[in-house]
């Protein structure tokens, strides 16, 4: 291994249209927005069950209690796995959801909304979501998607992953310092977590 060489970044990419970073940059610009898109249907779905949690019908609790003990406890690759594979063949018309673009596709399985909805209700950290939805994702070009084919076509992997991560602590600590101003806003007197 030679020394490293950021100056890759600046190199435009083989079918000219951007830079290397530029790939980068158009992998988080992806990444914020599959986040953005499962934290927000995830913050309905979980607001929901954690209502049903609570209400006096013992229907409603329990259905909110499997919803979320199943979804916690079925590992994400068998739930991807289950969504991709099973569902549309059991489900009726549940074949023409393979049949759609493939990118609406990957942004479907990104969403996860049962795992994300689960961790909503119980954990109730809105920045725990975020980090947990744009570090993990995979999907898509998304920024390790990009990350790793910048090193197909540069063989520089430390540069390309080191700077993959870089973003990831940006984003991650960009979304961090919103959630503390949201929480400050919206603490109320007495609880846990007010300073009292």
């Amino acid at each position: 291994m030679g020394p490293l060489d950021f100056h890759v970044f600046l190199q435009p990419v083989p079918t000219g249209e951007t830079t290397y970073l530029g790939w980068l940059l158009q992998g988080l610009r992806t990444t914020v927005l599959l986040s953005a898109c499962a934290w927000a249907v995830a913050l309905v779905l979980g607001s929901l069950l954690g209502v049903f949690r609570t209400v006096p019908s013992r229907a409603l609790r329990a259905i909110a209690g499997a919803y979320v003990e199943v979804f916690r406890n079925v590992p994400l690759l068998v739930q991807l796995f289950i969504w991709y594979f099973v569902v549309p063949e059991i489900v009726p018309g549940g074949e023409r959801f393979k049949q759609i673009d493939p990118w609406l596709q990957a942004y479907a399985e990104g969403f996860d909304l049962m795992h994300e909805s689960t961790y909503k209700i119980d954990v109730g950290a809105v920045a725990a979501l975020w980090m947990h939805g744009s570090v993990v994702r995979s999907w898509l070009l998304e920024l390790t998607a990009q990350g790793r084919q910048l090193v197909d076509y540069t063989a520089r992997a430390y540069e390309s992953f080191l700077a993959v991560t870089v973003l990831y602590l940006l984003l991650n600590a960009a979304v961090l310092l919103i959630m503390r101003k949201v929480e400050a806003r919206t603490r109320v007197p007495g609880y846990l977590g007010s300073g009292r």
